[in-house]
């Protein structure tokens, strides 16, 4: 997980094919609990038509999607570069259960599947939900300023930065008519998003 986003914590195989994942905790401010329910990581150099069991061991709510279903998204490098494959939703024998480990003394709960790869030595992503990192996002921002169709009408700049230096954009979108005075009476609506899968 050494890469943007990336929230492995540590790695243990438990057999010949078998392996105990642990998350990154989110730290909930409020209560200065931690959290854990979405995963973002990559496994590397494995083998084809090797049956791989994942384990999650440290998820924190009770319910899941995944023990209706639902399964990971994958991305494999090998599979986009041969067919321009994007992410997919993979996974087999998919189950999610309360797994008798504690945390805080609440309790934890497992996310385990199986899974197959087509391509010796494939580097594969995982993850609960469609990545947009924040790379991605300062990309998409400087093409909308910077496009000769919306940087009249597209301004961005910096409101402030986070704890870890990252630094948090503002997009403004209006009308390039009036003076700033105008322009600045105008009323406004603003919006803010936090992708948050869980």
């Amino acid at each position: 997980s050494n890469f943007e986003g990336g929230n492995l914590c540590t790695s243990q195989r438990i057999g010949p094919a078998e392996y105990d994942l642990q998350i990154k905790e989110d730290r909930v401010v409020e209560a200065d609990k931690l959290w854990s329910q979405w995963f973002y990581f990559c496994v590397a150099n494995v083998a084809a038509d090797v049956s791989y069991r994942l384990n999650i061991v440290n998820f924190s709510k009770a319910e899941s999607l995944y023990s209706r279903g639902q399964q990971p998204l994958m991305f494999s490098q090998a599979e986009s570069h041969k067919f321009q494959v994007g992410w997919t939703r993979g996974g087999h024998k998919i189950q999610y259960f309360k797994n008798g480990k504690k945390r805080n003394g609440k309790k934890l709960y497992t996310l385990s599947f199986q899974i197959e790869f087509a391509n010796t030595g494939d580097k594969v992503l995982f993850a609960h939900c469609f990545p947009y990192s924040n790379a991605q996002l300062q990309d998409d921002l400087l093409l909308l300023t910077r496009s000769v169709d919306t940087r009249a009408h597209c301004v961005s700049h910096t409101m402030c930065s986070t704890i870890a230096g990252v630094e948090c954009k503002a997009l403004t979108i209006t009308g390039a008519h009036g003076s700033d005075h105008d322009k600045l009476a105008r009323k406004g609506i603003f919006l803010s998003a936090r992708v948050h899968p869980g």
